[in-house]
């Protein structure tokens, strides 16, 4: 069973109420001083990064044996102390990632999210720390081998993601269904109600490995900017420090280093000169404001 943590509006204005009570007492201004330079990130909650994210977005962000692991929270982890702030993390659908920071009940999400001008109506984002591929999977017994073997099949997406996007846009013939996630799309994929899946090429490797599926073909989007982390667009100075925190782990070998341990079926090499063009074309942390 998933267990999901969300700021409601009742406990939004339980703490406002408190603050004020707080503030009413003597000395208000140098406790609201006091808490402003507590929370010098501008995060949900003073020393925290809250961080919601999908339980099976392997190798990214993904629960085993009751723990978070993954590329994105061992990074996640790592910067949070290099910041200061003690992360925590909880888990919800993948469609109601970028609202919840967006609405300010979380600071970031994370596992592979692409950065599109959609999504920066809304929210912000990172540089990125990932580039990668679409992948159609199918069961090993498919015939499916080609984009043309597609047409007319019922092809599974993610709910708001950019795979979704991508084959409303490049799989016009093909019959899109919605999912939730990737793990009730694999359920769907093996019941036969449903004939091939997108997803990203690092769980497509995963579940060739554990489920009788395949990778048929794979797609790259042309306006692809990467995957990066969302952040609120009320909170730059945050976005700030995490885009010179990715500086310093590239140059020092932790993304690298990171990828080979958490997906070692990709090689690292072409991620890594994606991520070091794209930094050195985008030189400035106040990305992508600049």
């Amino acid at each position: 069973m998933r267990m999901r943590s969300t700021f409601t509006a009742a406990t939004a204005l339980l703490v406002v109420a408190i603050g004020a009570t707080a503030c009413s007492s003597g000395g208000s201004n140098n406790s609201a001083g006091s808490d402003k330079a507590a929370n010098r990130y501008g995060t949900v909650h003073a020393g925290e990064l809250t961080v919601v994210t999908s339980s099976d977005l392997t190798p990214f962000a993904y629960i085993k044996d009751g723990q978070w692991q993954g590329f994105d929270v061992e990074l996640a982890k790592k910067m949070g102390e290099k910041l200061g702030l003690k992360v925590t993390f909880s888990d919800h659908s993948f469609d109601t990632l970028l609202p919840l920071v967006a609405n300010g009940q979380a600071d970031i999400t994370l596992g592979s999210i692409a950065d599109t001008d959609k999504r920066r109506q809304t929210v912000d984002f990172t540089l990125p720390n990932y580039t990668g591929t679409n992948n159609i999977v199918v069961l090993n017994s498919s015939s499916i081998n080609g984009q043309p073997d597609i047409a007319g099949k019922k092809l599974g997406v993610i709910a708001a993601s950019l795979g979704a996007t991508y084959a409303q846009k490049y799989f016009t013939s093909s019959n899109l269904v919605t999912f939730p996630d990737n793990n009730a799309m694999l359920l769907a994929l093996q019941g036969k109600n449903i004939d091939a899946m997108l997803i990203d090429g690092q769980t497509a490797e995963v579940y060739a490995k554990q489920y009788p599926v395949r990778t048929a073909f794979t797609t790259v989007d042309p306006a692809n900017r990467g995957a990066a982390w969302v952040v609120s667009k009320k909170e730059p100075k945050l976005r700030q420090a995490l885009n010179a925190e990715f500086r310093t782990a590239l140059k020092d070998g932790t993304i690298k280093s990171l990828m080979e341990k958490w997906d070692p079926a990709e090689p690292s090499g072409p991620v890594i000169d994606f991520l070091t063009k794209y930094y050195a074309d985008h030189p400035n942390d106040t990305y992508p404001q600049s």
